[in-house]
């Protein structure tokens, strides 16, 4: 294709541009003069078109990043509520501190520890000279009675394993 090279006047009407607009992109090395002051055609409207792409993706640039900082915001408001709400649980006691939590079955595994520890004192006596199968008799009743008391007045009992 062969430019058609035109003043810089007839250029800014074709393109919808001003005059100063196809200077500053002379000025820019965005576009060429020739030794007679004529730009090509196809370039100023090559420039033009790239600009407006330009912009264009700019402008969605824009749009994209308004879009994020919405989203961002957004999700921000729902992080903050949640906090709101834990908090509000934790004003009324209704959450327990993961401290609470770590102590209370500390104590418990210490309370069970003692009572499997009489257990097998208690035990002892009563196994001396037992066959296999009495064993695993008391064994079994030791057990469940073991259990029974746990699942009724809990491993703690009176907070003294008791």
């Amino acid at each position: 294709m062969q430019d058609n090279w035109v003043t810089i006047t007839r250029a800014a009407k074709e393109c919808g541009v001003s005059n100063k607009k196809i200077k500053n992109l002379i000025k820019n090395k965005l576009i060429s003069i020739n030794k007679d002051g004529k730009v090509s055609l196809e370039q100023v409207r090559a420039v033009l078109e790239a600009e407006k792409e330009m912009k264009m993706a700019k402008i969605k640039e824009e749009q994209d990043y308004t879009e994020l900082i919405k989203r961002a915001n957004a999700k921000y408001r729902v992080e903050k509520a949640k906090l709101v709400e834990l908090q509000r649980k934790e004003k009324e006691r209704l959450l327990i501190k993961r401290k609470e939590v770590e102590n209370l079955l500390v104590e418990i595994a210490n309370s069970f520890k003692k009572k499997l520890y009489s257990w097998r004192a208690k035990l002892a006596a009563r196994l001396e000279k037992k066959t296999k199968a009495q064993i695993f008799k008391i064994l079994d009743e030791e057990i469940e009675e073991l259990l029974n008391d746990i699942s009724e007045k809990g491993l703690l009992g009176d907070k003294n394993g008791n």
